[in-house]
């Protein structure tokens, strides 16, 4: 179970047959009174690819993005030993309030042995009405880097985030509840490349009408 604030929240359920490989995501949006399966995958009356297993760790950054990873303990029927479920690692994104699910594969790399440097930046609203200055948001920040893998951070209520990750190109965007209920990406002004051991700036904006 996940709550992101005192109202929204998620967790992890069975259907009706109690079959653990039909997890589903359950939301409520009234602080637990009430909850409702998450929305299925547009034309299919199947819950939507994902998470295998209730018992699964999730977390959720607003009421659209979050993530899940199994951490299956399961005891031994003889002597009653906790031991570790040798079910495959699995690290699931969605974000659309669990409609779908993106499998991720995630990769670990020893601080040691990978050149790194950070990038540090702002999540800000722009524009609006005058004088449009630039607002901080907290949210989230996503970074892809050309290969494809995922880097996240999350952004306080100062609107600052910063990140150490692996050198490379990245293409950066943000989300915030407090801009379009956190359903649009933000983007940076463009791809940010990152060279050993350097720390680069960015600004990712959220553009007000």
């Amino acid at each position: 179970m996940d709550f992101i604030n005192a109202d929204d929240g998620l967790a992890l359920g069975l259907t009706g047959n109690n079959n653990p490989s039909s997890a589903v995501l359950w939301t409520t949006k009234d602080g637990g009174r009430s909850w409702q399966e998450a929305r299925r995958t547009a034309g299919s009356e199947a819950s939507a690819t994902g998470p295998a297993s209730d018992i699964d760790e999730i977390d959720f950054v607003n009421a659209s993005l979050g993530w899940a990873t199994p951490v299956d303990i399961s005891s031994g029927p003889a002597n009653s030993v906790a031991t570790p479920n040798t079910a495959p690692f699995t690290f699931w994104q969605t974000d659309d309030a669990g409609a779908t699910w993106t499998l991720v594969t995630p990769s670990f790399l020893r601080g040691s042995t990978v050149a790194t440097g950070v990038i540090q930046g702002t999540l800000e609203a722009v524009g609006g009405a005058a004088p449009g200055t630039p607002r901080p948001l907290r949210g989230s920040i996503r970074l892809r880097d050309s290969d494809g893998r995922i880097f996240t951070a999350t952004v306080g209520s100062d609107g600052v985030f910063l990140v150490r990750v692996p050198i490379g190109t990245y293409a950066i965007t943000g989300r915030s509840l407090l801009y379009d209920g956190g359903n649009v990406d933000c983007p940076s002004s463009g791809p940010a490349t990152l060279t050993v051991g350097a720390t680069i700036r960015v600004v990712v904006a959220c553009q007000v009408r």
